[in-house]
């Protein structure tokens, strides 16, 4: 009987393990003004500000710009909870960086979550960071910004 009792307790352990996957929070991306399908956009997450300043991502993926329909890119992205900021990079000559020319002004086009760039300053993290809860969906819309 205790043994029932067990498999019972274990069985009900893994079906809520299961469900916390199942039920993941997803970020609905939408990256607009994108002005060619020459390259590939490099997309990239970060946890602070910290490591937007490093250049040290926490989760990076590359994507075919082939699904490109009139400058618009669309993704969902399965993620963890928390504060998170997003950045695109719109990598036209597919070397996984960003180019500069000699005054050092980028001549690829970048974005991030749910902030436009004015100016020629660099964006603090808070200025695009997002939190995405427990079991939800989280919309957010990259518009890119070439100079």
């Amino acid at each position: 009987m205790k043994m029932k009792t067990i498999s019972k307790y274990f069985l009900v352990l893994i079906l809520s393990e299961l469900g916390n996957y199942i039920a993941a929070q997803d970020l609905d991306v939408h990256i607009l003004n994108i002005r060619n399908k020459n390259g590939q956009l490099c997309l990239a997450m970060f946890a602070d500000e910290a490591h937007f300043k490093e250049e040290k991502t926490c989760w990076a993926m590359k994507c075919s710009k082939k699904d490109i329909v009139n400058g618009e890119f669309h993704i969902i992205i399965p993620f963890q909870p928390g504060e998170w900021g997003f950045s695109v990079l719109d990598d036209e000559n597919r070397n996984g960086k960003m180019e500069y020319n000699f005054i050092g002004i980028p001549r690829e086009g970048f974005g991030f979550s749910d902030y436009f760039l004015k100016g020629l300053h660099r964006p603090s993290f808070n200025d695009f960071s997002f939190k995405i809860g427990k079991n939800e969906t989280k919309t957010i819309i990259v518009r890119m910004k070439y100079l």
